[in-house]
């Protein structure tokens, strides 16, 4: 059904949490109910059909690189089978946890004060999956803005998760904290407040998960610590009483992660 009825517009549309617009094909990967090679197989005989347009062959191709980002990783830790619990590059075995790891909890429950990584956070809990945009910025909030140990979030991911796959939550997560297998001089670090302007504009999945931030205007839901004192009192939603402020600044959470990850690295190499 996926490739008959979305793999076409899955590029254009798969990035995008408020669109029913992902495969939804992991749990039947996940269980051998159908095989990656099918599910290419079906994929490509659709994209080398002479009637099939170019931006659609485009957005089949952005599925199959996330299907062979998952077969990568199952193959790594096949291969490598520390790697579930080791970063991949020795180098940085002991990279430590920042100072602000101690808000791990706040993380894990949905109250970071961040709407994106909240509701990315409460759907996992809610339904045992989260969207896979959604995942990366809460992944890179809890390694970048909090310096959590990245194992804590590869164990929430295999707690909740229907699908739990040990080596892809392995694999993933050591991307995202900078020690796997992307060989970036440093690891990208997503800013919460811009992804979700880019990816959730009209805050639908925000509103979606994070009931109390469902009433307000667009502008308020994704940014709920800017709303004036006089106009909470309009709307009826106070911070933090309702909503917590963010727990840490990005901008300043996000540089010393940086200056720690590059000194590591500096006195390793």
């Amino acid at each position: 059904r996926f490739v008959s009825a979305r793999a076409a517009d899955y590029g254009a549309n798969a990035e995008y949490p408020g669109r029913n617009a992902t495969s939804q094909l992991g749990p039947y990967l996940r269980f051998g109910l159908v095989s990656a090679r099918s599910v290419y197989r079906a994929v490509r005989e659709k994209m080398v059909r002479s009637w099939t347009l170019a931006q659609e062959r485009d957005s089949m191709e952005a599925f199959v690189r996330r299907l062979a980002w998952r077969d990568f990783y199952m193959h790594l830790a096949h291969f490598v089978p520390a790697v579930i619990d080791q970063p991949l590059q020795e180098k940085m075995f002991g990279f430590a946890p920042g100072e602000s790891s101690a808000h791990a909890d706040a993380w894990e429950a949905g109250m970071t004060g961040y709407p994106l990584v909240d509701a990315a956070m409460r759907q996992l809990h809610a339904e045992g999956r989260v969207h896979q945009r959604a995942a990366v910025v809460a992944a890179s909030f809890a390694t970048a803005d909090l310096g959590m140990d990245w194992r804590i979030g590869r164990d929430v991911w295999m707690r909740e998760l229907l699908v739990a796959d040990a080596a892809l939550c392995a694999g993933n997560w050591q991307r995202i904290a900078g020690l796997g297998s992307d060989q970036a001089a440093y690891p990208r670090i997503y800013n919460p407040i811009r992804q979700a302007y880019q990816i959730d504009a009209q805050a639908t999945y925000i509103r979606r998960y994070c009931k109390e931030l469902a009433k307000l205007p667009t502008r308020a839901a994704l940014e709920p610590w800017k709303i004036a004192k006089e106009v909470q009192a309009e709307l009826g939603f106070f911070t933090p009483e309702q909503y917590p402020e963010p727990i840490v600044d990005h901008a300043t959470a996000a540089r010393d992660f940086l200056a720690r990850y590059q000194a590591y690295r500096n006195h390793a190499s």
